[in-house]
């Protein structure tokens, strides 16, 4: 028995949080580097962190320059009033604790795990050790900024 009844029409999609550009700007990137990489011969861990700043750095300049993300509505950002640091203590150094207390739990797994810590997890493990205390200095005046 075949319906007769209409077909419905399908709702739109919703936007994409990610524009095409962003995508396509990654991808050229990536494939740069792919291209200089077996060019010059270059393999290892430090052409594969190469090729996720290769490949990253494209879209996140994408992304601020031409879609300007920063700017949407979205974000909660109010550029036009920004509050005074007082009204915004209190809630930045919330956002801290719980951003520390995450990575805190996420690195004590690690630490426990010490099999982390040799073979094919010890490249990894050292780029995070170097990365980590970084993160962790340039996370205050973000957040508090962005509050």
């Amino acid at each position: 028995m075949a319906d007769s009844a209409p077909p419905r029409s399908r709702p739109p999609r919703p936007r994409s949080a990610v524009s095409r550009g962003v995508g396509l700007a990654g991808l050229a990137g990536s494939l740069g580097w792919i291209a200089f990489a077996r060019w010059r011969h270059l393999d290892g861990p430090y052409a594969a962190l190469l090729h996720l700043v290769c490949a990253g750095m494209p879209m996140l300049l994408w992304s601020v320059l031409v879609d300007k993300v920063h700017r949407r509505a979205s974000t909660g950002i109010d550029w036009a009033n920004p509050r005074p640091l007082r009204e915004t203590m209190d809630i930045s150094l919330t956002k801290l604790a719980g951003l520390w207390a995450t990575f805190g739990g996420i690195a004590l797994i690690f630490a426990t795990g010490r099999f982390y810590w040799q073979g094919i997890f010890a490249f990894a493990m050292w780029c995070l050790g170097w990365i980590a205390p970084v993160l962790f200095l340039l996370s205050i005046p973000y957040v508090i900024w962005l509050d």
